[in-house]
């Protein structure tokens, strides 16, 4: 693939947009730790929302899930629709507890939750184990889509990818040590519209490219015979072998993620407090508790309103936080 002039100069743009917002909010972050961690617990909901949905869109995202379709169906998209449960429960509960905690990492909630060395111990685990293993395999995967990305992209070599992922690795440390939270909220918002409207438009001309809907259905059906499956690839729930139906499957599905949820927080006895930083990140820079909650899921934001106010006005379980 051959880059035009108008296209460097919309790549260019784009960086230089991302660099302009960070500078623009260089001198925010500034201020204080909390400022540049969570900044200054003064974040809209709709903003840490998007954040958040930004931050599990990377570059791997469409490769994944079109894989994963292309292999196992629509059906197979249960593989992470079935986490909905415990979403469910980040937004009606974890989101609010964590944000009135004010703690300003996850790992610090071990220590205001227990006391002693064996909680100082676990936050260091944890901290170890999350920083380093964890972090590591997550940065490794989307960082080698990122490569194979612009190798099929650009048409260059590997080592050349390398070196392009490395400057782009390099150019985001920048602009998010001097930005803090403040920008790193803003440039997602911004590269959320970027990435959803560049995935819709792909879906619009990958599907107009195959004579439209009717037509790729037509394709799959004839796919699905020439390998003599059982199943269709359109299908939306997966065939059980137990003889269960629909709804009974998802049920299954549904209890089992939340028993697993609810064993594996009784084993390390903290109730399921855990998960992703990044999702309590934002939650914990929210303006008020119950923005917590509206973030997590927007469409429940004028029906959550009266009583994301009225939580406001509880004690919080530091002492008071509005």
């Amino acid at each position: 693939m051959n880059l035009t002039a108008l296209d460097w100069i919309v790549i260019a743009v784009y960086f230089l947009l991302t660099l302009g917002i960070g500078l623009l909010y260089s001198r925010r972050a500034r201020g204080n730790t909390s400022e540049f961690f969570l900044s200054g617990r003064n974040a809209p909901w709709w903003l840490a929302g998007t954040s958040m949905v930004a931050t599990s869109f990377a570059a791997d995202t469409p490769l994944a899930v079109t894989g994963i379709v292309a292999r196992n169906g629509i059906a197979g998209n249960w593989l992470w629709w079935s986490m909905v449960m415990s979403g469910l429960m980040t937004v009606f509960f974890y989101a609010r507890v964590w944000r009135r905690s004010e703690v300003m990492t996850d790992v610090e909630f071990a220590e205001l939750r227990y006391s002693g060395k064996p909680a100082a111990f676990l936050r260091g685990f944890r901290a170890l184990y999350l920083g380093i293993p964890i972090n590591c395999i997550v940065l490794g995967w989307v960082n080698l889509a990122m490569v194979k990305v612009l190798q099929g992209s650009l048409g260059v070599s590997h080592t050349t990818a390398f070196w392009m992922l490395g400057g782009m690795l390099v150019f985001t440390a920048f602009y998010t040590t001097i930005a803090g939270l403040w920008g790193v909220l803003v440039t997602d918002f911004f590269q959320f519209i970027l990435m959803m409207t560049a995935a819709i438009l792909l879906a619009v001309f990958a599907v107009n490219s195959v004579g439209g809907i009717e037509s790729l259905k037509a394709r799959v059906a004839n796919l699905d015979l020439a390998n003599s499956s059982l199943d269709s690839r359109l299908r939306f729930f997966p065939r059980s072998r137990f003889g269960l139906d629909a709804g009974d499957y998802v049920l299954c599905v549904f209890g089992r993620q939340l028993v697993g949820d609810l064993v594996s927080g009784i084993r390390t006895g903290r109730r399921r407090l855990r998960g992703a930083a990044y999702f309590f990140r934002e939650g914990r820079a929210k303006r008020r508790a119950g923005h917590a909650v509206v973030q997590h899921c927007p469409l429940f934001a004028a029906a959550l309103a009266l009583d994301s106010h009225r939580a406001c006005d509880h004690r919080s379980l530091s002492g008071g936080a509005r």
